[in-house]
């Protein structure tokens, strides 16, 4: 008898919660606007505290201006004086004694005094070598 009740209450509950099929609910949207939290009066200090800032970015804006100026300048003046000292180009004597034309003098560039700067060097470093070793030939 137990079983039976036991039975029949369980097949209530579920014809019970099969009844119940919930349906959607039309969702209502509600909108809420944001309100601006009123400003609040701005001290003696704080409006000091801005005025300061305004005024130090104005400075460093014209500093920067002026530093950026003169580095143009500064770059200009050795783009300048890069270009004077770019080598001519070259031209062989033959021709130029045959046309007439005195070969431009022509200056040496970075290049050129660091190849030759390394050429002392070398020889230096094999001056020194036969110094030492006493001979002129590397294979005795």
């Amino acid at each position: 008898m137990k079983q039976s009740v036991a039975l029949l209450v369980v097949v209530f509950f579920v014809f019970c919660s099969l009844g119940e099929t919930k349906k959607p609910k039309a969702q209502r949207v509600i909108y809420v606007q944001k309100v601006a939290a009123a400003p609040k009066p701005l001290t003696e200090y704080e409006l000091c505290k801005q005025e300061c800032r305004i005024q130090r970015d104005a400075q460093s804006t014209k500093d920067r201006v002026e530093q950026l100026k003169q580095e143009l300048e500064e770059a200009e003046q050795l783009l300048a004086d890069h270009n004077k000292n770019v080598d001519a180009p070259e031209i062989a004597p033959e021709r130029a004694e045959a046309a007439g034309q005195v070969p431009t003098a022509r200056r040496a560039s970075r290049f050129d005094h660091l190849k030759m700067a390394a050429n002392k060097i070398v020889e230096s470093t094999s001056e020194l070598k036969n110094a030492v070793t006493g001979g002129a030939s590397d294979n005795e």
